[in-house]
């Protein structure tokens, strides 16, 4: 069985776009009930206000520059209170029992450092708005520590991950000197801490549209090819 104890710490880094909303509903729909929430703004703009009636904690962390994306991952890290803590992006969602799924999980398999379940990379159809997203790829990968070194198949929002590791470990952390597959980058160092949890089912979804979807698009891109170049030289 699940411990409510555990305080899930659910970390976004945001742009201010309008998408934060859906992000921010799904997270209030969650049946995990011990959650705390911390947005950052990383846009370096006025960032639109948070809801005053949200059934979890939730905190805004402002900053008056723009930020990159591992140092704003970082600063996330080193506000969160949570025993485990989760990355949403601004423009995805999760399923209502997404995170009781990778607590009990983890709670299940004790020794394992992270867990993960299918994500759906769904994309909208710009000429009919009122059409439902289509899906463009599926997440789904058993979990393989080797295939990992070779291919990210855990998108940042599938993945439940021990917060007492990091604290205790202040080596690990986002590697500012990446902007693209910083997430990638930091499953590889958590690996190197312990195991992995496949949790088969979707239960989150990733969100393509406008410029979004770095991950899935950009990886055969000049910038993504020099990202990809840098990482296996790391």
């Amino acid at each position: 069985m699940p411990s409510t104890r555990s305080l899930i710490s659910i970390l976004i880094r945001s742009m201010g776009r309008t998408s934060l909303s859906r992000a921010l509903d799904s997270v209030a729909k969650q049946t995990w009930p011990n959650l705390e929430v911390l947005v950052i703004n990383a846009s370096g703009q006025p960032h639109p206000a948070l809801p005053e009636d949200f059934p979890f904690p939730l905190r805004l962390i402002d900053s008056d520059v723009p930020l990159q994306r591992s140092a704003a991952a970082n600063l996330l890290l080193q506000e969160a209170r949570g025993d485990l803590g989760l990355f949403l992006d601004d423009d995805d969602r999760l399923g209502p029992d997404h995170l009781s799924r990778l607590e009990q999980a983890l709670h299940s398999n004790p020794g394992h450092v992270l867990a993960y379940t299918d994500v759906s990379c769904v994309e909208s159809n710009t000429a009919g708005m009122d059409d439902p997203p289509q899906e463009v790829r599926r997440y789904a990968q058993p979990y393989d520590a080797t295939r990992l070194m070779l291919e990210n198949y855990i998108p940042i929002h599938a993945a439940l991950f021990d917060l007492e590791l990091v604290r205790t470990n202040p080596e690990l952390r986002f590697d500012t000197r990446f902007d693209l597959f910083e997430d990638w980058d930091f499953w590889l160092q958590l690996q190197q801490q312990g195991s992995f949890l496949h949790v088969p089912g979707i239960s989150a979804w990733y969100h393509i549209h406008g410029n979004s979807g770095a991950g899935v698009r950009m990886a055969e891109s000049d910038s993504g090819q020099a990202a990809l170049s840098h990482l296996v030289d790391k």
